[in-house]
Parts: structure tokens; sequence; C-alpha cells
């Protein structure tokens, strides 16, 4: 990991065993990318590289001005390619110059910047970072979020109004950041002090759609459905980064692989009903104007309508959990279904003889009813399986007994998936997969 001292405006490395010592006199930096950035590269070539004739770009005496006057007023750039990056080394100069102080957490030693301490030409140090960063966050000293879009105003009302329509709210790799660390302290686009999580949360919340609780350090107790609704509205610059934003804040081993554009959200999902099979919370989605399709959802936009979907209930039954396979999910169903959802009117077909049937999950609606969620299924074909009605999700009436639910005597229902052959294009452009009943 690498880390950029405050006192000295240098990058230093640190091996895994120093990471977590070293993160407790650090602050990280939360922000949205802009134009004129400043990566790892660039930042070796102006403050570092004494290899050249010339050494770096900038001298140790210009250096310490730009750590003393972040804002650069009385510092003169004629290099085009400093200026270039101005306003990225301006933004983690003035983080280095709060972070030395003693509020906000302070003193610290060391600041992270996404930008300029992670060497992304290096794919190994770039993907080590994505599956390590939620963890960087948590075992830090503090965290500064920097909303560029934000200025601070004695009015709290129009205060609160420009904080709420941030756009740092509507960034995908900004919700591990909001949610991970101890504490966030919030600074405007001068670098003025906002406040931090707790004194904002309801600003937060509203801006986020994410309940106080979760907020204030409980979101693992938040189902995968509801973590999945927190994607609703942001937004990444690489389609595959919508999966990998959310690799720490489910705690999974995933590796990245750009390139894959949307097939990384179907990946992450795939580990996630392999690491974690007793959350079915995960097949709790729905999307509008969608063909019959598989088990698992096209997007995280998907779960916007599950933000109240609990897996805690009194209302649990136990059962044999779903078994993940290469060639799909097994649930194991009653023989023997309730008519129209009747627990008293016995419907004696066997489940693997009909054509539609209404899959209950082990998830409910948070609310007074706590309904269970079912998701219709329709036997298209001899043996294919697939999920109809997406745009809505069911609920069932209060079962009577556990049988009722799953029955006694059970036959096995396969659905897979992913894609296992050549993809087939669906008219909104999405993959299309096939299903299958077998008897257990």
């Amino acid at each position: 990991m690498r880390l950029l001292d405050v006192e000295t405006f240098e990058i230093k490395n640190f091996d895994d065993n120093a990471i977590n010592e070293n993160l407790r006199q650090c602050a990280i930096i939360s922000h949205r990318w802009t134009d004129h950035e400043i990566d790892f590269q660039s930042f070796q070539e102006i403050f570092e590289d004494e290899t050249k004739p010339d050494g770096p770009k900038i001298s140790r005496e210009r250096k310490e001005q730009f750590l003393r006057r972040p804002q650069m007023q009385e510092v003169q750039i004629t290099d085009n390619a400093i200026n270039k990056h101005k306003k990225g080394i301006q933004k983690a100069a003035q983080a280095c110059s709060i972070a030395r102080e003693n509020d906000y957490g302070g003193p610290m030693r060391y600041v992270w910047f996404d930008t300029c301490c992670i060497n992304k030409k290096d794919r190994q140090e770039h993907d080590h970072a994505i599956r390590s960063m939620f963890r960087w966050y948590q075992h830090s000293n503090a965290c500064y979020a920097y909303l560029g879009d934000v200025s601070a105003s004695d009015n709290e009302v129009a205060q609160s109004q420009s904080v709420r329509a941030s756009e740092w709210f509507k960034r995908g790799w900004t919700l591990q950041e909001l949610l991970a660390p101890r504490e966030i302290y919030f600074f405007d686009r001068r670098w003025e002090y906002l406040g931090t999580k707790s004194s904002l949360i309801n600003d937060i919340s509203l801006a986020t759609g994410i309940e106080r609780r979760y907020l204030q350090g409980g979101y693992s107790e938040a189902c995968i459905a509801v973590k999945m609704s927190w994607m609703t509205g942001r937004k990444t610059t690489y389609k595959e980064d919508i999966a990998y934003c959310l690799i720490g804040l489910f705690d999974i081993d995933m590796n990245s692989a750009y390139g894959e554009e949307e097939r990384a959200f179907m990946r992450l999902q795939e580990e996630l009903v392999e690491q974690i099979s007793t959350d079915e919370s995960i097949f709790a989605w729905t999307m509008p104007n969608l063909p019959p399709y598989g088990l698992l959802a096209p997007r995280p936009t998907c779960f916007s309508e599950s933000r109240n979907i609990v897996t805690s209930s009194n209302k649990f039954r136990k059962r044999v959990p779903y078994m993940v396979l290469n060639r799909g999910i097994d649930f194991r169903v009653p023989n023997k279904l309730p008519d129209n959802g009747n627990a008293t009117d016995w419907n004696m077909l066997n489940a693997k003889f009909r054509k539609t049937y209404k899959l209950k999950l082990n998830c409910w609606r948070g609310d007074a009813m706590q309904n269970t969620i079912t998701i219709m299924l329709h036997r298209d074909g001899a043996n294919e399986w697939r999920r109809v009605n997406c745009d809505k999700l069911d609920v069932a009436l209060k079962p009577r007994s556990s049988s009722s639910i799953f029955g006694s005597k059970t036959s096995l229902i396969r659905i897979p998936h992913r894609v296992l052959d050549e993809p087939k294009w669906g008219e909104h452009g999405i993959h299309i997969f096939g299903q299958n009943l077998i008897e257990s």
C-alpha cells in the first residue's frame, strides 16, 4: 500500500504487515474524480523522479510551497505538465494541510488518495487495491469527503439542500466510502468544514435512501437485496465498476477483470449465491418490460423496489439451502402445492407437472404484514423454466405450516443462473437464460 506523507509530500510504500498500523495514522480521502487529477506516474515525474538528469520538475523548496500554500495563489507555475494537474495537486496538498492539524481526527502522518497512491498501470496492484479498499476505509483513522460541488453557507436550509444534491452521493465508489469509515468529515469545494456523517445524517439519508441505522454502523445487518438497492441512482465511469465497488461491502473474494463489462455484475451475483447461500433476497428483484429471464438480476437498479426486504423473521422456515452448481441453482420444492395460495385447499398435481410455479423465498417485506416474497416461474417447453412477471414481486398469504410452504416431500427444481451456451439476446438487449426441472 502507498501513502502520501503529509510533511514531505512523498509517496511511501508499506508492506501488508504494516498497513493497519499506518492506517491508524492516516486520513483516507473520498472525492469525485474530475479533470486534471494527478495519477501515480505524473506525481512521480513532477515531484520524485530523481533519475532524470535535471531531477524532478519541482524542487524540494517548491514542493514546500505546495504544502504550505495549497491554493498555490503565490506559486508561479510555467510547466505545462504541472499545470495540467494543478487542480489535482491542490486537492492533495489541501488534504495534507488539514491532516496535519489537530482537528478532524488529526494530526495525521499520512493521507491516502486513490489518484496518486495506486499504480493503475500495474494490474496486480490495481486489483489488490480494489479488493482491499473497503478494509482500508474501515481501519483508517478518519475519512475526509471532499464535495467539490458544494459551498458552505450560513443558511442551514440552503446548505442542507446543497449537500443533498451533491454528485458525491451519486457515484458508485462513494457508497463504500460512506459506509466503511468510523467517521467521515465533510468539506466543501474550498475545503471549508461542513460537518461529520453523524451531524449530517438526516441529509445523507435523504440523499441516498439509506436508513439511519445502516449509516450508523449497522450496514452488515442489511440483506443482499437492500444493499443492492443502495446502488440505485449511482454511476461509475466503467461498466465493470458497478460490480467491483460492491466487493468490499459484501465481503466476498472476487478478482477484477476490466473488459468484461456487464458480465461483472452477473459474476458478482454468482459469487454471492455461492458464498452466501442462505440469503435468498438476492432473487427478489424486479424489472419492467423484461422478457422471460433467468434467476439473477441484469443490473443493480433492479433492486430499487427491494429497500424494505428482510431475511430475519419469525416466519423463517428451515429448509435445505439452495445449491449452486455450474449448470444452475437447485431449489427443493413441495410435490403437492396449495391451490391459488390457499393453504387449506390442496392441488394434487405434482410440482414437476405444473406449467407455472410460485417460488417462495425465505425473505419478507419489512412491514407490519411481513408477507413472504415469491417469484413466478414458467415452464417453456418440456424441460425449460424461466422467470416471468419480472416487473413485480408477488407475496404469499400467511402459511399455516412449514409443509404448506416447502412441503414434506419435495422435488428438485433447477434454474440456471448464467449463460451456458451462446448468449441469446432478448428484445431489450439482455441475456435470456434457459431453465430446467429435474426430479430428485
